[in-house]
């Protein structure tokens, strides 16, 4: 996730280069860190570039929101992701794919969505907007058709699923491997377990 308040004008750069020499194997995703575009601005000043400042902003507002790996796992930026309800992350997730839509684009499809949603199971519904809890999110997957989602909120890694319980890291990486059949391997850091020995262990699930 590109985050320009937690990094330099020199190590966005870096990132920004990495993704066009390596396109297949470097994704680079929008946080929700706008603020940081300032401190940036101020950096590319210092250095008599201003109008790379403008560039590097409309960069970083136009990549990718999420990624979507073999249609069942996401990778999306969150606000607070043990506060954050399903519906107001859905809701700001929606609204950042809207800005990045072309201008004169179709909205039948997202029109549609809302309407199934609407005739699925509305007892649900109240329960769904309201609550963070790992009960509620496995609902939101299965409305989503997806199998896990793994939302990184700037400082924490939380990662959801339909089979497993959640699992909460304070790194800022994880692994993700599409496979052949179809499934996505992912693999977490997590803290220690009381009874193990060394400085991690690792959280893996299979879909």
């Amino acid at each position: 996730f590109m985050m320009p308040a937690s990094a330099s004008l020199d190590a966005l750069l870096a990132l920004l280069a990495a993704a066009a020499a390596h396109p297949d194997s470097v994704y680079l995703l929008r946080s929700q860190d706008a603020g940081g575009m300032a401190a940036l601005a101020a950096e590319c000043r210092h250095r008599g570039n201003r109008p790379l400042s403008f560039s590097l902003a409309e960069t970083l507002k136009r990549l990718p929101a999420a990624l979507l790996v073999n249609s069942k796992f996401l990778i999306a930026d969150s606000e607070d992701v043990m506060k954050t309800s399903c519906a107001a992350f859905e809701e700001a997730f929606r609204a950042s794919l809207v800005e990045q839509r072309v201008e004169g684009e179709p909205k039948e499809a997202e029109d549609s969505d809302d309407d199934e949603e609407e005739d699925d199971t509305p007892s649900d519904e109240p329960e769904y907007t309201r609550g963070s809890e790992p009960s509620i999110w496995i609902k939101w997957l299965q409305r989503q058709s997806l199998h896990q989602i793994i939302r990184y909120d700037g400082s924490r890694l939380r990662l959801d699923g339909i089979m497993h319980r959640p699992a909460l890291s304070e790194a800022n990486f994880f692994r993700a491997r599409a496979t052949e059949n179809g499934q996505v391997d992912v693999d977490l850091p997590l803290p220690p377990e009381p009874e193990d020995e060394g400085p991690s262990s690792f959280f893996r699930m299979v879909l």
